[in-house]
């Protein structure tokens, strides 16, 4: 991961997407680049990212269109590995629907997208969240690197539907899902060391928000499916909850 691109805007949660593209990118002496779009003024050709830095003396460039579009367009042609976003903090008590512009790049990106709240600057626990399937599972590698670059503990968590009312004890129960998730978890090599794995059933959304408490990790890294209407963003209902109410860091990454 050597290339961050910040996307911002002049909220207080852009200008802290900033800080941390630009923290990201030294952390690995990789490329840092900062753009911002200006929906308001009559569109233009956006500038060429081969042909000069984006960012020059502290300032952003600035790109004419649809956020969502020019965004995602910039990250493509520039290459970059990361993009980085504002998010507000959201609650399970105060939900708050993800905005047009992130839910555009969530559904375009080809690449990882970190969307950062303000309390959020630096990451010290990571949780991966799976649900089992075999394309989940693909996101296990690309969320250890990103884990690895910021120096964060990781930990896995799986969780898998309730067993059918014909099992009598759980914890015998054998679901094919969890052994390749199992697999898949202790391939995983981590500068922090042993990646935790935790295998649980019943509701994701529910499971999820109880496990991010009770081990204070300030990132989730969901597995996103790329397209999809406006505010489905490809992730299902899980997703969808998730991105509404956790207050921690999130990164996306498609499947």
């Amino acid at each position: 991961m050597r290339k961050i691109l910040a996307a911002t805007d002049a909220s207080r949660h852009g200008q802290h997407a900033v800080v941390v593209a630009r923290a990201l990118a030294q952390r690995v002496h990789g490329e840092y680049a900062c753009i911002s779009v200006d929906r308001d003024s009559v569109p233009g050709a956006p500038p060429d990212p081969s042909a000069e830095p984006p960012e020059r003396d502290g300032t952003c460039a600035v790109l004419h269109g649809l956020p969502g579009v020019e965004i995602v367009r910039y990250a493509e042609t520039w290459n970059a590995d990361l993009v980085v976003m504002g998010r507000h903090k959201r609650t399970s008590e105060r939900p708050c629907p993800v905005g047009s512009v992130s839910d555009a790049v969530i559904r375009r990106r080809i690449g990882p997208s970190l969307f950062v709240p303000p309390e959020v600057s630096a990451f010290q626990r990571g949780m991966i969240a799976l649900d089992g399937g075999p394309r989940g599972v693909a996101i296990l590698a690309p969320a250890a690197a990103f884990l690895d670059l910021v120096g964060a503990r990781a930990s896995v968590l799986c969780v898998l539907p309730d067993p059918p009312p014909s099992v009598d004890d759980i914890t015998t129960w054998m679901d094919s899902r969890s052994e390749q998730v199992r697999a898949q978890a202790a391939r995983l090599h981590l500068q922090s060391g042993p990646c935790e794995l935790q295998m649980r059933h019943g509701n994701p959304v529910a499971e999820i928000h109880q496990a991010l408490v009770e081990c204070g990790a300030d990132l989730l890294v969901l597995g996103v499916r790329r397209g999809g209407l406006r505010g489905d963003m490809g992730t299902g209902y899980v997703g969808r909850e998730l991105l509404k109410t956790i207050s921690c860091a999130v990164l996306t990454v498609p499947i």
